[in-house]
């Protein structure tokens, strides 16, 4: 979970990594399958916002697809965040 709610502390969510990326793609949805969030910047991460604005507290889904240049082997990981507001 994370609280985007303006007080400079777990305001966004993102991946937390130590390589270097060859391939990335970052998404999240909301719950109805609508993409919401992507990027293909490890660095960014999401603000809790859909077209700049809050979206409602709620559970959404990520997606993360990436590969290592070290293994350049495609991996893929998802599951589950929070917005408590």
């Amino acid at each position: 979970a994370f609280t985007p709610v303006g007080d400079g502390s777990n305001e966004t969510f993102g991946a937390v990594y130590n390589c270097e990326f060859d391939y990335y793609n970052f998404q999240i949805f909301n719950r109805w399958g609508q993409l919401i969030f992507s990027t293909s910047n490890p660095d960014e991460h999401w603000n809790g916002k859909f077209l700049n604005e809050k979206v409602e507290t709620a559970c959404y889904v990520w997606v993360l697809e990436y590969s290592s240049i070290y293994t350049q082997s495609k991996q893929s990981k998802k599951g589950f965040v929070t917005i408590i507001r």
